[in-house]
């Protein structure tokens, strides 16, 4: 779990700097910095949100669709049995707990040194 969640700080670093340096063309001012903790919060919040509800199941169909149309193996497959072989290979458990904890910390952060900066 630690070595999820150092990789999940490690990502998003790097996505505040690629954001900093691309958006706001490297001009580190604290509402910039702000706005960058802000909008890699939210990506990661969002991320995390979705695999720890588990609400990627939902694209099931999407993937389905795309297997039947460019896959010689799926093509005499019904959706029913495509979901039983999915169910039987994926493993129950949750992995988007260090995302989530990530992106709660960088929202945190940057609302907590907006309110400051700016009160």
């Amino acid at each position: 779990m630690l070595r999820r969640f150092l990789i999940n700080v490690v990502l998003s670093g790097l996505m505040f700097l690629i954001l900093m340096y691309a958006r706001f063309l490297g001009e580190f001012s604290i509402l910039n910095v702000l706005n960058g903790l802000f909008v890699v919060g939210i990506i990661m919040f969002s991320v995390g949100i979705l695999t720890v509800t588990n609400a990627g199941q939902a694209f099931r169909g999407i993937g389905f669709i795309y297997k039947k149309m460019f896959s010689k193996k799926y093509t005499s497959t019904s959706y029913y049995e495509y979901l039983k072989t999915l169910d039987s290979s994926e493993k129950e458990k949750p992995t988007g707990w260090p995302a989530l904890l990530v992106g709660m910390i960088y929202l945190a952060l940057s609302i907590i040194f907006s309110v400051i900066e700016y009160l």
